[in-house]
């Protein structure tokens, strides 16, 4: 999948969940990996023992180098038709960062980075000032979408963008959760999780943010 896209001159920006979070040296990886999350480089150079691996490839696919036309240069994205030029901003290492194409910014989140592994707990409230700079930046594209791995509130998986349930009778927000039944501790980690959540969907609802997507 990421030669054809390659060859075609797609873009592909990954981030990870919490499957990748789990492996040892998962940070280090992708970034090897997809060197495009890290510097805004061209977007076809993925190392070739990761191109001739077959891991998570058809395995009719011509084996042929990538050779499509790079979709951005260095720090700035190249859009073909009209050669503008946007500046690539990235945190934590490259493993959240955002880009703007044509009418659209992209913040893509990485809330495993500097945790611990499995994914149970989350960096994304660490990040939220450099989420919302990248959301209320004056000089951003009309359109706004955000992704990350884990969602707001699920039905079935009760972590979150924010971090794990706090304790099992959390429904992933805390609502209806008796606060006397709660250890000293537990009450100060669900209050934080509580107003970091809001403090990510009021970010979002007020920077005319189009979509906020998880995978």
């Amino acid at each position: 999948m990421r030669r054809i896209l390659y060859n075609a001159g797609i873009g592909f920006f990954p981030f990870r969940g919490n499957h990748e979070s789990g492996w040892t040296g998962s940070a280090a990886e992708e970034a090897r990996i997809y060197p495009q999350i890290v510097n805004g480089g061209t977007n076809n150079l993925t190392p070739s023992d990761v191109l001739a691996s077959g891991w998570g490839h058809d395995t009719y696919i011509d084996p042929a180098a990538p050779a499509g036309a790079p979709v951005c240069n260095r720090r700035q994205f190249f859009i073909s038709d009209q050669r503008k030029r946007h500046e690539y901003q990235c945190y934590y290492g490259g493993l959240s960062y955002s880009f703007d194409y044509n009418n659209v910014r992209f913040v893509l989140i990485d809330q495993f980075e500097n945790q611990n592994p499995g994914g149970n707990l989350s960096s994304a409230p660490l990040q939220q000032q450099w989420i919302s700079q990248q959301l209320a930046d004056s000089t951003r594209p009309q359109h706004a979408i955000v992704f990350d791995h884990k969602n707001l509130l699920g039905g079935n998986h009760k972590d979150n963008i924010m971090g794990a349930n706090v304790t099992s009778a959390d429904p992933g927000d805390g609502s209806g959760v008796n606060w006397s039944s709660l250890s000293s501790a537990n009450q100060t980690a669900l209050a934080a999780k509580q107003i970091a959540e809001d403090d990510f969907i009021t970010s979002l609802a007020t920077n005319n943010v189009t979509l906020h997507l998880w995978s």
